[in-house]
Parts: structure tokens; sequence; C-alpha cells
């Protein structure tokens, strides 16, 4: 299983929002969207999901920006998938493409997918927020695109 390029931004971002809230400033889109090698416009878009759901607080103004919530912190990783894919269900099959229904093919890869969304649940944002920063691929180590080509 692989996570799509919004899921991934969504997570990175949200556990950047995490880390930065032990200082002072305010993360802005812009900001994250260098951190995390993307546009901010991309930023926005993602992330719009989660300040209507309460996970991040938007600030307008002077001093303005985007901070994680207490509930942002507390959500969990297949939960923060899960919202950034528009809350499909788990076990939702793709595209329903006919040529996934070959034998039992589909009801393999949706156990792969549980599988793989309970163990994205064994993770908060604060807990990834706690892993150090090479290993989520933000400051000089690959970023979205790069993982891409």
């Amino acid at each position: 299983m692989q996570l799509t390029t919004t899921s991934l931004l969504a997570l990175r971002a949200l556990v950047l929002l995490a880390r930065s809230r032990r200082s002072e400033m305010r993360a802005t889109a812009a900001s994250l969207a260098v951190d995390l090698g993307t546009s901010s416009s991309q930023v926005t878009k993602v992330l719009s999901t989660f300040v209507d759901e309460g996970l991040i607080h938007a600030h307008r103004g002077r001093g303005g920006g985007l901070e994680i919530s207490e509930a942002g912190l507390s959500a969990t990783a297949d939960t923060v998938v899960a919202r950034a894919e528009g809350g499909r269900p788990r076990g939702a099959q793709g595209d329903g493409s006919a040529a996934l229904s070959i034998g039992r093919l589909p009801e393999a890869l949706e156990v792969a997918q549980k599988a793989y969304l309970d163990a994205l649940s064994e993770y908060t944002i604060a807990a990834l927020a706690a892993t150090p920063p090479e290993d989520l691929g933000v400051r000089g180590v690959p970023t979205i695109g790069s993982q891409l080509r």
C-alpha cells in the first residue's frame, strides 16, 4: 500500500504544525510549502479540510497563521489519511475497475488496505511529531515531489 500525495502532504503538514507549536511564531501555508517542497496553494487546499474540522486553527491578519489544535495533536494517522482522501470509508474499493475484479483480488486488496490503515491507527500526530525530521522527509531530505518520480 502507498499513501497518496494528498495524504502524505496532510500528515507531514500536521506534524510540522505540531512541532512549530513550541515556538512563538505560527506557520503559514507558504512556510509549510517551502518545508514540504510543494506549492502554498496545494498546502492551503489540503489543510482547508482540517481547518473546517477543527484539527487546525487558522488566524487571519498580522501575526496570523496556522496552529494545530488539541484535536489535531490527538488525531491518528489513519484518521488524517481518511479525511485527506475525502472521508472514504476503510476498505472502500478504488475505481471499481474490471481489471481488479479477477478472482479474489478485490478481497485480498481490501484485507491489505485494512491492515495498512490499522497500522497507521497506532500513531497520533503528537507521536509522529516526536520523530526526528529526517525520518519524515522534510528539510533537506526527499520531498513529496521527489517520491513521485
